[in-house]
């Protein structure tokens, strides 16, 4: 018994002499200053050595662990920081399954660990580099905590990512190594003061990455989300940077917000700006809530943690373009140490307020979730999307989010909203319908992402205000009031296909991005096939839709030609099979009229000066991750180096810029003798009215004399408003985003594939263009404009009859003009597939 106290009384020694000597080394645990070789403060931080800072204090405190989370596409390693008590630390898997058991997400653990959980997130762009310079310091305050911060610790886990975008981040920060020399340079004019294209904001393949947090199109999203939705924290803050003359943003957040949001969200930001503001304040820094950055749109790093429970919040600091130090029009100088204290006293107090009501933020957390399964949000309880290939990809979406859906097995009458035709109608319940219930943890989210309409309290709004994903992804969908009691299965059964040896001709149906997959592997193997205009029968087999044929007798130049397309049907899971004969029983016969030869095109685009970055980087992101099919890229200054007769077909990104003479003048003989040009939103403007081009603003004369008119009445009338109201009256002619409802010519080329009968373009420009004369106008938007979100009052009834995709033939080549962007953001998957038909399908 002697021997047991003895024991303890050694044990508890130990212990006190473990936090003395712990206190010591973190009392000597070095500072960013101490440890970089950079200048901390002076100058920006490349991003191996941020990353080497962090594992040194991951090394080095019992309150830190790194973690390596996945890689950049160029290679950088993407890391999370868990900052804890040591206690926590060491039941970190416990801590995380509690909450999300609490979410009604996992199975309930073995003795449940509840804490707060705080992730904080800093520069997804990575040009606004104070947000990862300020991350060290944030981390070292938590690393070697005072008695205060010691506290938080107990009840709290802080989750921070010091760089969301390490390639645009290590862009940005190299280039300012590079660039900038012993002195600061305050004024404008110094070259540190602008960045060159594509510029650092974006990441490998210039895509923004702080809209992709829903659609989860690049790697960095998609890996970081398979984190985030792993925790799912209490309160998240996405740390920023703005125009070098903004002072600080923070919580609470500019209207509008989403009306989902919870009041109990609503009333915690106030909180949290509160207690920014005591820090401020007694700084005397400057600052402002409740401008500019709403709560809406779903895949931003503010909306979608609190889509998913959070308490989600944007923190916004002057920044950009201020290099090392600025000049503000206040004639304050800007410097770097600035930003990183604001951010680092913002971050830090975000921690505190949420230890401070750890309690209260946890039980809301709960309460979010449980009214979702219980009492779903929305317009419908429960979803029905028909069978088809865009559906299977639409799942992959679901899974990334953790939807919960299942496949019906069986047959069942039933009614519902039917989103193509806006109304309610009886439709049938068949085997392969995908079965999504209102009642689960992900309801609220789930809804956000499927509502046709979402309901927008202000219309001065910071992005799209539309989104629904029946009509991205083209799928026929219905919304249901109540979900009827039907057979499920988690995974639909693949239709098994068998060949006969060395058959006739291979085929595969023309939709989806299976579709896109197996043509790209065929044309880059040098493989020739013939996509069929109508519909036919074959050995008894109906053929409804667009089919892709490649047939033997057009392939003798192939060596293992028949392994070559069955190792490309395995792989991808579009309806595929093979024929002995090239006789129709209706329709007509392969080798006839019906059916277009396909070679594979040469393709090249346009980087540079004036081209959109992201813009650009769709176009890239496309080809080489969605397609892999290759694209040659040429930087504008050097387009006059090209031999065009190398290209079949020139891609023209969004873009501002013009093209040298000497190239157009090319460029208008290359494509009478068969060359394609595809020009995307803002290239238009180098076809647009002008001489030997169909592109036409306006239909006649007359209409544009009556628009100018029109114009110059409203300037008058104008004379005599109020200031106060101009910014609401200027949106009176703009479209942020909205989904307008585009009549279809299924005959043609550029639709093939498309599902529904309609095509819904996601408009974010208020660019128009009247039908083509002598030309083709394949997607238009008819006299009566439907449409889901906003659309500026006077700009609604000028987008009656535009069109929206056109086709001009010049000569033996074509021009195909894209009014809208449908690559826009690379998750309008309906508008990816149009895009495929304008390069392999349009002659």
């Amino acid at each position: 018994m002697g021997n047991s106290v003895f024991s303890k009384k050694g044990f508890f020694s130990l212990i006190l002499l473990m936090v003395f000597n712990a206190g010591v080394l973190l009392g000597q645990l070095q500072t960013p200053e101490e440890f970089l070789i950079t200048e901390y403060g002076k100058q920006f931080t490349p991003h191996h050595q941020l990353l080497a800072y962090t594992q040194y204090l991951a090394d080095n405190s019992p309150y830190v662990k790194m973690e390596v989370y996945g890689y950049t596409y160029e290679k950088r390693p993407l890391a999370l920081v868990f900052i804890t008590s040591p206690e926590n630390l060491n039941q970190l898997e416990k801590i995380r399954t509690t909450n999300l058991y609490n979410a009604g997400l996992h199975p309930e653990p073995d003795n449940s660990i509840e804490k707060a959980i705080v992730w904080l997130s800093y520069s997804v762009h990575g040009n606004e580099a104070a947000g990862s310079e300020a991350s060290m310091t944030v981390m070292h305050t938590l690393a070697a905590p005072d008695e205060k911060v010691q506290k938080w610790l107990e009840n709290t886990v802080v989750i921070i990512d010091p760089s969301l975008n390490p390639d645009g981040y290590s862009r940005y920060s190299h280039w300012m190594l590079r660039e900038s020399g012993k002195h600061i340079h305050p004024e404008t004019d110094d070259r540190e003061h602008m960045e060159p294209w594509p510029g650092g904001r974006v990441n490998h393949y210039l895509f923004d990455l702080n809209r992709d947090w829903a659609w989860q199109t690049q790697i960095e999203s998609e890996q970081r989300m398979v984190k985030y939705n792993d925790w799912l924290p209490h309160v998240h803050a996405d740390i920023h940077e703005m125009g070098y003359n903004s002072h600080y943003y923070f919580a609470p957040a500019a209207a509008p917000y989403h009306n989902y949001i919870t009041q109990w969200q609503r009333d915690f930001q106030v909180e949290i700006g509160k207690n920014h503001t005591r820090y401020f304040d007694q700084e005397g820094w400057i600052y402002f809530t409740r401008e500019s950055f709403d709560l809406f749109y779903p895949s931003y790093g503010d909306t979608y943690p609190t889509y998913h429970g959070s308490i989600g919040m944007t923190y916004e600091k002057g920044g950009i373009g201020a290099g090392r130090a600025v000049k503000m029009n206040n004639d304050d100088i800007l410097t770097l140490r600035d930003r990183i204290e604001q951010h680092t006293i913002a971050s830090l107090s975000t921690i505190e307020v949420s230890s401070n009501n750890a309690d209260a933020v946890i039980d809301q957390f709960k309460t979010y979730f449980a009214d979702a399964v219980a009492s779903p949000k929305g317009l419908f309880k429960g979803y029905v999307i028909k069978s088809s290939e865009n559906q299977k990809s639409l799942a992959k979406l679901f899974d990334k989010n953790r939807i919960q859906y299942g496949y019906s097995t069986e047959k069942i009458n039933s009614t519902g909203y039917n989103y193509t035709e806006s109304k309610k109608e009886a439709y049938t319940i068949e085997p392969g319908d995908m079965i999504i219930s209102g009642h689960q943890p992900k309801s609220t989210f789930l809804q956000i992402l499927m509502e046709p309409e979402h309901s927008l309290e202000d219309s001065v709004t910071y992005d799209i205000t539309a989104w629904s994903l029946p009509y991205a992804y083209g799928v026929t969908t219905f919304g249901m009031d109540v979900l009827p009691v039907i057979k499920t299965e988690s995974k639909t059964k693949e239709k098994d296909w068998s060949c006969v040896e060395k058959p006739y001709a291979y085929y595969f149906k023309w939709e989806g991005h299976s579709g896109q997959s197996i043509l790209s592997g065929l044309l880059k193997k040098e493989i020739h096939v013939r996509v069929s205009k109508k519909e036919l029968q074959l050995e008894d087999k109906e053929m409804k839709g667009n089919y892709v044929f490649a047939l033997r007798a057009d392939n003798k130049h192939v060596k293992n030609f028949d392994s070559l397309i069955m190792a490309l049907f395995e792989e991808h899971y579009a309806e595929r099979g093979c024929v002995s004969t090239g006789f129709t029983n209706t329709g007509r016969d392969l080798g006839g009229r019906n059916f277009t030869l396909l070679k594979a095109p040469r393709v090249f685009t346009i980087s540079g000066d004036g081209v959109s970055s992201n813009g650009f980087g769709q176009v890239w992101h496309f080809f080489e991750n969605h397609l892999d099919y290759p694209i040659s890229i040429v930087d504008i200054n050097n387009v006059n180096r090209i031999d065009l007769s190398d290209f079949d077909i020139l891609v023209l990104p969004d873009g501002f810029y013009t093209l040298p003479k000497s190239f157009t003048d090319k460029m208008d003989s290359w494509i009478s003798g068969g060359g394609k040009v595809v020009a995307i939103a803002g290239a238009l403007r180098l076809f647009a009215d002008k001489e030997g081009y169909l592109l036409k603003e306006f239909a006649t004369d007359e209409e544009k004399k009556n628009d100018e008119k029109l114009a110059e009445e409203k300037a008058l009338m104008e004379r005599f408003e109020h200031f106060e109201g101009s910014e609401r009256r200027s949106i009176s002619n703009m479209i942020p985003g909205a989904i307008i409802k585009n009549e279809i010519d299924q005959s043609h080329p550029l639709t093939y594939g498309l599902e529904l009968p309609y095509y819904y373009s996601l408009k974010t420009s208020p660019r128009k263009f009247s039908l083509l004369k002598n030309a083709s106008n394949p997607v238009y938007i008819p006299d009566n404009v439907s449409h889901f979100g906003f659309i500026g009052s006077e700009l609604k009834p000028k987008l009656a009859n535009t069109t929206t995709f056109a086709v001009e033939n010049k000569g033996r080549g074509s021009i195909v003009y894209m009014i809208d962007n449908p690559l826009y953001r690379g998750f309008w998957h309906s508008g990816l597939h149009i895009f495929a038909n304008a390069l392999f399908m349009v002659d």
